[in-house]
Formats: structure tokens, C-alpha cells, sequence
């Protein structure tokens, strides 16, 4: 994986919120697949064994956060 762009904007409002929005563009460079891509052969193998897939991204939030959400 790369991150190609980030872009983080925060916004203050009068009333003292914070809102903070992270954008990311991620591009996936590994190898390409061979044929077609097939969600019940992929479900069906054992998840150890699959290392060319992108998993997820962790990040360390406050405890005080509130109002969350994420789009992909």
C-alpha cells in the first residue's frame, strides 16, 4: 500500500467545537491478480495464509472523541 495524498482539515466553530477530517488516498501497489477476483474463493481460504490483503490502518484516538464516523 501507499498513501499517494493526505489532507487534514480542522475546523473551530463560534461555539468552541473542534471538527477534524483526515482524507487519505491509498493506492494498492502489490502484484496484480491473476484472472478474476472471486469473494467466496477468498472467503473460503484461511485468512493466515492471505498476505497480499489490505487489512486495515489503526490509529491512536482520544479518549474524549465523540461524533466518529469513517467512509471508504
Amino acid at each position: 500500500m501507499k498513501f499517494t495524498s493526505v489532507e487534514k482539515i480542522i475546523e473551530l466553530s463560534h461555539w468552541g467545537n473542534v471538527a477534524i477530517t483526515e482524507n487519505y488516498k491509498i493506492v494498492n501497489t502489490g502484484p496484480s491478480l491473476k484472472g478474476e477476483f472471486s469473494r467466496v474463493t477468498y472467503g473460503s481460504r484461511n485468512q493466515a495464509d492471505v498476505k497480499n490483503a489490505y487489512k486495515g490502518v489503526e490509529f491512536d484516538l482520544p479518549y474524549e472523541i465523540w461524533g466518529l464516523y469513517y467512509q471508504d
